[in-house]
């Protein structure tokens, strides 16, 4: 038991020293172990059949030498390529050829029969046939020949493997090793941008790869669009920080001071009064802010939005009912202009808050009508929402669509109480449904918001 248990232990020390080797020396390994099995397999099994098929082949051509005397097919000649062949009488009298030096045996003639003999080192195998008809009719044919050359020749082949052998596994080893290495490269230059990444934080650092086309280039491809992902999503969220900052920085000011203010010098109840009104109203701005923010960052969160199927020309009108006495208020025109029976596939909340965030920008900058529309093609339906106000320049059109980020003129208009949120949760919810969002400025002024849904086909 104590051995099995040492002989667990040793192994499992060399499993550990074999995961410590580098990747290029364990597959170089691998695979020059079952190169050094294949070519010694080779070599041995040279050696081993070299016998047998010098025997084989001598054989093939004995018995081919001496019967095409015998048939007719070839004149007889003493030597054929490498066989010597006899001419006997019927009596077993020598008429032509000569015999080898070390072939002393007496003629003794076995049709058809290959037989062998060995005399001080030497071995022959011999073979005879009867001719059948014609003048010769009854004499023999003995071939003979010699298999100490052949099998010398097929020895040498056997030992220049011997010798070949190292030499290819050497020179495949390390070049299987150099090519590896090459690779492999590329990842320990990945490993290397990786590991600099993470002590400097710097994630503007990219990995730099030669041109190609694999699949190391394209891993590294894919780490620098997660780095530029990671560096995007690190910029927004320094900016949105920045922003929220800059946004609760104030209200927050506003209620210490007042809070300081009645805490030092209010002596009546009017005054008193005065300054809950105003810690009132910095207090409901901080709280529309923050629930705006946790209202996007659950959308942010959120993996699956509840869908249904539903009519949204009818909602769409519907809305409209709700908003036109807001426009009428405040003296402006609401146009509208809808296709009927318009289906799409989502959340109807969040659709209603699309238009909603639309209607309330275009009501806070339009001059005299608000147009409203609903059109489809085969693919896609567009809202869009219509003002006649300022419009917006070509550098704002993008920006706009980022959290907090508001236009100048929009900034300082009175009636704009907004924090910048309501364009950036649109972009989210159109993303949350497959469809985009954009705005064009109109050359005689005013703005075109329009956002698209995949249609349900009817």
């Amino acid at each position: 038991m104590l051995l099995e248990i040492q002989k667990k232990i040793r192994q499992m020390k060399v499993i550990r020293m074999i995961n410590r080797l580098p990747i290029t020396i364990k597959v170089t390994v691998w695979y020059t172990t079952f190169l050094l099995i294949l070519l010694a397999t080779l070599v041995v099994v040279s050696f081993l059949i070299t016998d047998s098929f010098a025997i084989s082949m001598s054989e093939q051509e004995l018995k081919k030498s001496v019967n095409d005397i015998v048939t007719g097919e070839e004149d007889y000649e003493p030597f054929d390529e490498g066989v010597q062949l006899l001419f006997y009488d019927a009596s077993g009298n020598l008429q032509n050829g000569k015999v080898p030096d070390s072939f002393n045996i007496e003629p003794s003639f076995s049709e058809s029969v290959i037989r062998e003999y060995s005399n001080s080192g030497s071995q022959f195998i011999y073979y005879d046939s009867q001719i059948s008809d014609g003048k010769y009719q009854g004499n023999w044919i003995r071939g003979i020949i010699s298999v100490n050359g052949l099998k010398q020749k097929l020895s040498m082949i056997s030992i220049a493997l011997l010798v070949i052998c190292p030499m290819i596994i050497i020179i495949i080893s390390l070049g299987g090793y150099t090519i590896i290495k090459l690779a492999f490269k590329p990842v320990k230059r990945i490993s290397k941008t990786a590991i600099e990444i993470g002590c400097n934080y710097d994630l503007a650092k990219r990995i730099e790869l030669e041109e190609g086309n694999d699949e190391i280039h394209q891993m590294a491809n894919a780490f620098n669009e997660m780095l530029d992902s990671l560096e995007e999503a690190s910029q927004h969220e320094k900016q949105f920080t920045s922003d929220v900052s800059h946004e609760l920085r104030t209200p927050i000011s506003v209620i210490l001071a007042e809070s300081q203010y009645g805490e030092e010098h209010i002596e009546s109840l009017d005054e008193a009064k005065n300054s809950f009104q105003i810690i009132s109203r910095q207090s409901k701005r901080m709280s529309k802010l923050v629930n705006q923010l946790l209202e996007i960052s659950r959308m942010d969160r959120a993996l699956e939005v509840e869908k249904m199927e539903f009519n949204l020309s009818e909602a769409l009108r519907s809305m409209i009912v709700d908003y036109r006495s807001l426009a009428e208020a405040n003296g402006l025109a609401l146009i509208e202009r809808i296709e009927g029976d318009i289906y799409i596939y989502g959340n109807k909340m969040m659709v209603q808050r699309v238009f909603d965030n639309f209607f309330t920008n275009a009501l806070k900058f339009t001059s005299t009508h608000i147009i409203i529309s609903l059109r489809r093609n085969q693919q896609f339906c567009y809202l869009s929402v219509e003002d006649d106000g300022p419009g917006i320049s070509e550098e704002n059109q993008n920006r706009i669509w980022e959290r907090f980020y508001q236009t100048d003129y929009s900034r300082n208009k009175e009636s704009n109480t907004g924090f910048g949120l309501g364009l950036a949760m649109v972009k989210k919810i159109m993303k949350i449904h497959d469809g985009d969002a954009k705005v064009e400025t109109k050359q005689n002024g005013g703005s075109i918001f329009t956002v698209s849904f995949p249609v349900v086909k009817s």
